[in-house]
């Protein structure tokens, strides 16, 4: 019995654009924006991440990797999200982000801390944005 591989909610892929937050503002990347979030403040960006008006395609890291390849060469990538920490062991964002360190990508995060996953010791640059209990 052959396992399925472990698929990643994506709502989006695109770049190249440029980092609008955090210490890598200006930075020239590619964005994987995740489904899913812990919290849905009032003033939220991307409300579409988490309140089911778009349904997330489920993709493998090897699919991911893929779609960014397409969209032309890139050496930054940025997950977005919605909180893409929430994506454990159960979504396998851990391979992905394996697979784009092994070759050579310089990996961001956008995230409002709520979650620890043990492949952010591998991210190079955190963008977090803590959320009060008033969003």
């Amino acid at each position: 019995m052959t396992k399925r591989p472990l698929m990643i909610p994506v709502l989006e892929i695109f770049g190249p654009t440029f980092q609008g937050e955090g210490r890598a503002i200006g930075q020239k990347t590619m964005f994987v924006r995740t489904a899913l979030c812990d919290y849905h403040c009032a003033w939220c960006n991307s409300v579409f991440t988490w309140d089911g008006s778009e349904k997330p395609k489920r993709m493998t890291a090897n699919e991911i990797i893929a779609e960014l390849d397409k969209l032309g060469s890139y050496d930054y990538v940025t997950l977005s999200g919605g909180n893409p920490c929430l994506l454990g062991a159960k979504a396998n964002m851990g391979e992905l982000v394996v697979k784009l360190k092994a070759r050579g990508v310089t990996l961001g995060i956008e995230t409002q801390g709520s979650r620890w996953q043990t492949w952010l010791k591998d991210i190079d640059q955190v963008t977090l944005s803590p959320k009060p209990p008033s969003s």
